[in-house]
Parts: C-alpha cells; sequence; structure tokens
C-alpha cells in the first residue's frame, strides 16, 4: 500500500484563505487524469483577467497556461476552459501564493468569472486547475 508521502501527485490540494480575521479551508479535488495540473482557487475577477490562489507547494513555474474551471463536475457539467498569460505573483499567506492572470482570448472562463464575480470578503470562490502550456 502506498502512502500520502510516496505519492508523487496528491489528488486533493488544500487552501486556507484569509478572510477578514478568519483563514477559511478549502479543498479543491482534481480528477485522477488530472492530477499532475495545478490546483487554485479565483479569488477576484475582473474584465482583464482573474487572481488566483495556489499552494507554496506547487510553485508557478510558467507564463502562459490553461485554466480549466471545476463547476459541477459530478454531474457531467461541460468545463470551462480559456488560456491565461501570468503577469505576477506575491505571497499570500504562509500557504499559499497569489498571482494575476490576464486572459489570452474571449473565452467562457473570462465570461463567467465576469459574471460571476468571485469575491473573499463574500466567501465566493471558484475552483479550478492550471496546466502550463508549451511555448
Amino acid at each position: 500500500m502506498q502512502t500520502l508521502e510516496q505519492r508523487k501527485h496528491e489528488r486533493v490540494e488544500f487552501l486556507l484563505v484569509p478572510v477578514d480575521r478568519d483563514q477559511v479551508p478549502v479543498w479543491l479535488f482534481k480528477p485522477q487524469e488530472r492530477e499532475s495540473d495545478i490546483a487554485g482557487l479565483i479569488v477576484d475577477a475582473g474584465d482583464g483577467g482573474v487572481k488566483v490562489l495556489t499552494s507554496v507547494a506547487h510553485p508557478l513555474d510558467f507564463v502562459a497556461c490553461r485554466v480549466d474551471l471545476l463547476l459541477g463536475e459530478e454531474e457531467g457539467v461541460s468545463p470551462f476552459s480559456g488560456r491565461l498569460r501570468r503577469i505576477w505573483t506575491k505571497p499570500y499567506s504562509k500557504f499559499g501564493n497569489v498571482s494575476g492572470f490576464e486572459f489570452l482570448e474571449a473565452s467562457q472562463v473570462a465570461a463567467f468569472v465576469t459574471q460571476f464575480k468571485p469575491e473573499q470578503a463574500r466567501r465566493a470562490w471558484i475552483r479550478c486547475l492550471l496546466k502550463a502550456e508549451v511555448q
């Protein structure tokens, strides 16, 4: 039997999201076929891009990436996908980094997050997966 410490990749990511004076635990479950992708939480969005919280255990070493929103996968909802460019990254807490991304194209992701308006104060976030694009 393989222990968690012996796994090369984990299918569940855990983030503590600072909200006001609290830290809210959030779990991100990755599909088995996507376990090597980086799980993230879209914590803010605007017309031109998004802010994504990721674990410090998985630093982002890419500029361009594909983003897939994790919305109702268990109900068979088709995934929303799009392309992003990372502009900056900074520490967010001792467990996570936040990165600013701009949309590289008009996509379902851009339309959805702009309409949904992720926001920390409301504890309204969108789970996502990031996959580096080969340059």
